[in-house]
Parts: structure tokens; C-alpha cells; sequence
């Protein structure tokens, strides 16, 4: 689509239109008053981060690095599972995790929001971590996203990845996207004030139905497991995507 072009007669017609929800973008308004033209774009999905096209059918782009991370190498932050505030420097444990306590809100395992009194199954924007952290029209990848991943790559656990003395697991585009490359690295979890760095660990944003409120899905990327519950209160890194 091409960029649409409005005129005003008044400035500030051109400002309540703007503003409303019913602004086509991109678009070329041209305020009559003032002779002047305003070019008002899209704003960016991605908001400035880098991404990986891999050829999937749905058009997903993957995020190059973790949250947090500078390069694709760098583990990036570390997050309890509907908390956007990173926790790799703070205990990760239930007195710093965010949805417990005992309030009125509070189920049996004093899990205070994604609990078994709300039912909420599925991360909302302002707890989903990608999206918080990221910003644009990121968020955390689900189940069929990673499958997707998976079914339409190859992929292999590499050691040393460039030369950078991280390990990881890479995942390669097919056929006219095999340029593309996706890559882990072991980052492992946190809990408690230990890191264990000895697997490939990213949280899913959906619950667990295996242990109740205490814990949620995340993928094993060092075996490929996807959907395996974990304890809430761990920390383990999140990586974003982006669906146009």
C-alpha cells in the first residue's frame, strides 16, 4: 500500500486527526493554513531491534538476541517467569518473586496473578517480558512458534560458536534462506543466588498444567524440548518475536 495523502483546511484538524484512530499511516497530510506537509510513518515493530528472517510460513521474525543481550552471544538478563524486571542480580527465589504473597488474590500456593482463582493461562502484554523490555510489536515466542522454528530449520548443539568460547544451539533457514542463522547460547537459569550455565533454557509465555500455579512452560533448546514446566521463581532468559 502506498502512502496515503490528506489535505486540511486548519492546522488543527489535521491534529485531531492525527491523534484519532482512525489516522491512516503512513500517510502525506498537507495543513491549507500554514502551507505546510507533514510525512507521518508506521512506527517501527521491531523499535530499532535486530531480527532474523528465516523463511517461516507465518512470517515470524526471531529476535538475534536475547533480552538484554548486545550480541547474540551474550546471555542477556534474566527473568521469573510475568515479571518484566530482569532478576540477574537479585535473589530468585518466592520473597523477590512478583506474583507471590499471601493477599486476598492469593491461591493456595500464594501465587497472587496466574493463579488458580484467575485462570489466566497465558501472559498479558504488561507481564510478557519481550514485549515490556522491547517494546514495538515483540513478544514471547508460544509453543507453535517454536514448532514452527524447529520444523522449518536444521539445527545442531555447536561448541566454540565463532570463536566466541560460548556453546550453544544454531538453527539454519532452509533452501533460499539458509544464510539466516538463529543462535542460543547456554545461558542456563538462576536460582536462588546461583547460575547454572549447563543447558539452553528460554520461558514460554503460557502456564504449566503439570504443577499448578508454581510453575510455567519453557523450551529445553539443548534437547529441543518444548513446553516443559519449570518453577516460576526461576530465572532463565526470554527471547522475543515479531508476526507482521
Amino acid at each position: 500500500m502506498g502512502t496515503y495523502i490528506k489535505t486540511f483546511d486548519q492546522h488543527t484538524e489535521y491534529e485531531t486527526y492525527i491523534n484519532s484512530e482512525n489516522a491512516v499511516l503512513p500517510n502525506m497530510s498537507y495543513c491549507r493554513d500554514n502551507n505546510h506537509a507533514y510525512f507521518n510513518q508506521k512506527p517501527d515493530p521491531y523499535n530499532g531491534h535486530e531480527y532474523v528472517d528465516l523463511g517461516l510460513p507465518s512470517g515470524t521474525m526471531w529476535a538475534k538476541c536475547n533480552v538484554g543481550a548486545e550480541t547474540e552471544t551474550d546471555w542477556g538478563d534474566y527473568f521469573q517467569w510475568a515479571d518484566p524486571e530482569p532478576a540477574t542480580n537479585r535473589p530468585c527465589d518466592s520473597a523477590n518473586y512478583k506474583w507471590y504473597g499471601t493477599t486476598s488474590d492469593a491461591d493456595e500456593n500464594n501465587i497472587t496473578k496466574y493463579n488458580s482463582i484467575d485462570s489466566k493461562q497465558k501472559l498479558e502484554p504488561c507481564d510478557d517480558m519481550a514485549h515490556v523490555n522491547m517494546g514495538g510489536e515483540w513478544y514471547m515466542a508460544d509453543s507453535a512458534e517454536w514448532e514452527e522454528l524447529t520444523a522449518n530449520t536444521t539445527n545442531e548443539l555447536v561448541s566454540n560458536y565463532k570463536n566466541s568460547g560460548v556453546d550453544g544451539r544454531l538453527y539454519r533457514g532452509k533452501n533460499m534462506y539458509s544464510g539466516s542463522t538463529l543462535f542460543f547460547p547456554k545461558s542456563g537459569w538462576r536460582q536462588n543466588n546461583n547460575t547454572n550455565r549447563n543447558s539452553i533454557r528460554i520461558y514460554n509465555p503460557s502456564m504449566s498444567s503439570m504443577y499448578g500455579s508454581n510453575s510455567a512452560n519453557h523450551v529445553n533448546i539443548t534437547g529441543n524440548y518444548i513446553g516443559q514446566a519449570y518453577p516460576k521463581t526461576y530465572a532463565i532468559p526470554v527471547r522475543g518475536v515479531v508476526k507482521l
